[in-house]
């Protein structure tokens, strides 16, 4: 029964610093060679400052869609999106 696993998952970690929301939240798990995009959506007021990708921050982020999207996945991702606080000063 272990000799094909054509339905192998990976997780792709979803963590969120500051006023926020990702969709999908936490953690979403992907089939190999799937695409599954993360989305976030800052509170009124704020911003995405960083998109922090399996350690590394990465600018390469749709910012108009304030999205990232993990193409082919074969193996776990980690994301990590980091809001601007509401203030003053941009």
């Amino acid at each position: 029964n272990n000799d094909s696993t054509p339905n192998e998952l990976f997780s792709v970690v979803v963590f969120l610093d500051g006023p926020g929301k990702t969709s999908p939240k936490e953690r979403v798990m992907v089939g190999k060679g799937d695409s599954v995009t993360v989305s976030f959506f800052p509170e009124y007021g704020c911003m995405v400052r960083t998109v922090i990708v399996d350690g590394m921050p990465t600018g390469d982020y749709n910012r108009e869609s304030n999205s990232y999207t993990f193409k082919n996945v074969v193996e776990k991702h980690v994301i990590r999106v980091e809001f601007t606080e509401p203030s003053g000063n941009v």
